[in-house]
């Protein structure tokens, strides 16, 4: 299945969010973008199951290597990239993927983090895990924006099982309100053009759609009902893949927010994890 923009919004400052239907496999920037795509990865960024296995096995042994190649983190056994991260990959020749870089960003499991509770916002069991999603978006974007990246496109972060019971529509808003509120907060947005956020299925990208219109207006909406090719920008021959139809079924997904900031969000994160590690174990 080819992937298709179905709607895209306008950010400001020369950036559109795109909403396409389809596989990230198939997201390729224009001839002339850099591309990436960023994976729903786990804190060992080996490899896992859903997106991340899928990625894993277009990327071939360059990516793997690649990936490999990623530093622990001191003090950390297998942790190369903590929960509401993100770490990047390339550029690389990665196998049957259209960009040669592979940003894995690292959300929370959700179910892994009941009962733990936020200060200052007690009322909502949801809070610590939802700022970790936010975070994930955010530093992804940030990656691509160190890394000279034009366009990118998102797996969905944190919106398979491990949502637990949070809802799909707010796992998705988490996700376009970080990227909207990182275009227009950060103060060097790099090469960036695009942002496209990929739903695997028919369902995903019209609820995408839908939580689009909410958060950004109709007024941001530049299309909606003409589809177009989302990966008219691809430099291989290949044609489209297969053998991804299961990739999002049992998504390997982390995250967390922007309420935060500095020193404080990073001890808010650190402290989280380690109760997070002494209750559940190791991801």
């Amino acid at each position: 299945m080819m992937l298709k923009t179905v709607a895209s919004f306008a950010l400001g400052r020369g950036i559109s969010l795109n909403i396409a239907r389809g596989s990230v496999l198939d997201f390729a920037a224009p001839a002339s973008g850099v591309g990436a795509i960023v994976n729903a990865a786990n804190e060992g960024c080996l490899g896992g199951g859903g997106v991340d296995g899928a990625i894993s096995d277009a990327g071939g042994s360059n990516l793997m290597r690649d990936r490999e190649a990623l530093p622990q983190l001191q003090g950390m056994r297998d942790v190369r990239c903590e929960t509401g991260r993100a770490v990047i990959t390339g550029p690389g020749d990665y196998g049957k993927l259209y960009v040669p870089y592979v940003v894995h960003a690292v959300g929370p499991a959700y179910f892994r983090y009941q009962g733990m509770i936020m200060e200052g916002r007690e009322d909502d069991p949801f809070a610590l895990p939802d700022t970790l999603l936010f975070s994930a978006y955010q530093e992804s974007l940030q990656r691509c924006q160190e890394n000279g990246i034009t366009d990118v496109g998102f797996s969905l972060l944190s919106a398979g099982i491990f949502r637990g019971e949070q809802s799909m529509p707010k796992v998705l808003a988490i996700g376009i309100m970080a990227i909207r509120d990182w275009v227009s907060k950060t103060a060097d947005v790099g090469k960036l053009k695009s942002v496209t956020l990929c739903g695997f299925s028919e369902k995903e990208a019209i609820l995408l759609q839908n939580v689009g219109r909410t958060i950004l207006g109709e007024g941001a909406l530049e299309i909606s009902t003409k589809e177009r090719d989302a990966g008219n920008g691809r430099k291989k021959e290949e044609s489209p893949k297969q053998s991804c139809v299961g990739e999002y079924r049992d998504r390997d997904h982390v995250q967390r927010q922007d309420w935060y900031s500095g020193r404080e969000q990073q001890q808010e994160i650190r402290k989280a994890k380690r109760s997070s590690r002494n209750t559940n174990g190791n991801h």
